[in-house]
């Protein structure tokens, strides 16, 4: 992935950083609501909880800047994601 960037200031390595925080956060957060879940998105489960989209996008500051992460939600509101707190403000 490194590779195939091309670099030629710090702002593109910046840019190249805070993307793939952003996308490393992302997916945490996702594989954490599947386990939270029991079942992986598409699947099926005869659990009373399931999926329900997306709430509000929160945005997440880091050294490398601003980027938003998609939080998902469940119908009985019991996911309590631990890398990205729900109430807390970043």
């Amino acid at each position: 992935i490194i590779e195939s960037q091309n670099f030629k200031t710090r702002e593109d390595i910046n840019k190249f950083m805070k993307d793939l925080v952003g996308e490393i956060m992302q997916q945490m957060l996702n594989k954490e609501f599947n386990e939270h879940m029991c079942y992986e998105k598409g699947k099926h489960s005869d659990s009373k909880n399931s999926r329900n989209g997306l709430s509000s996008t929160k945005n997440i500051r880091t050294n490398y800047g601003e980027f938003p992460i998609d939080m998902p939600r469940d119908r009985e509101g019991s996911f309590e994601p631990k890398i990205v707190l729900k109430e807390k403000q970043y």
